[in-house]
C-alpha cells in the first residue's frame, strides 16, 4: 500500500484511466458505459472493470472522439469522465480494498 494512491488524489486529466466513467458507441450503434477500477472492484456484468482487463487496457489513455479498436469491432469514445462514486475508494495499483457502497450506473 505504500506505492498506492487514492484515486481522489490523482488528477483527472480527461482521458481514459483507473476511477473514469468511459461511455462508448459500438459498430452497431450500441452505447454502454463502464467504470474503471482495481481488479477487486471488477464485476464486468455490471459494467466495472479492472484496469488488468484487455478490454480496459485498450481504453485506457484515450480522450473522448477517438476510436478504438478491439478484435474486430471498433468503439467511438463518447464520453470520460472522473467517477463520483469512489468515496476515497483506493483503486489504484496495489490498493486492493473493495468499496462496500459503490452504486451501479
Amino acid at each position: 500500500m505504500d506505492h498506492s494512491k487514492l484515486i481522489d488524489d490523482v488528477e483527472f486529466n480527461g482521458r481514459v484511466m483507473p476511477g473514469a466513467r468511459v461511455r462508448m458507441r459500438d459498430t452497431g450503434g450500441r452505447e454502454k458505459e463502464y467504470i474503471i477500477l482495481g481488479p477487486l472492484e471488477s464485476d464486468p456484468a455490471g459494467g466495472f472493470l479492472s484496469y488488468e482487463a484487455p478490454f480496459a487496457g485498450v481504453l485506457i489513455g484515450h480522450s473522448p472522439g477517438e476510436s478504438i479498436r478491439f478484435g474486430s469491432e471498433t468503439f467511438t469514445n463518447l464520453s470520460v469522465e472522473k467517477w463520483d462514486g469512489l468515496d476515497g475508494c483506493a483503486a489504484i495499483a496495489s490498493a486492493k480494498t473493495l468499496h462496500p457502497d459503490r452504486t451501479r450506473i
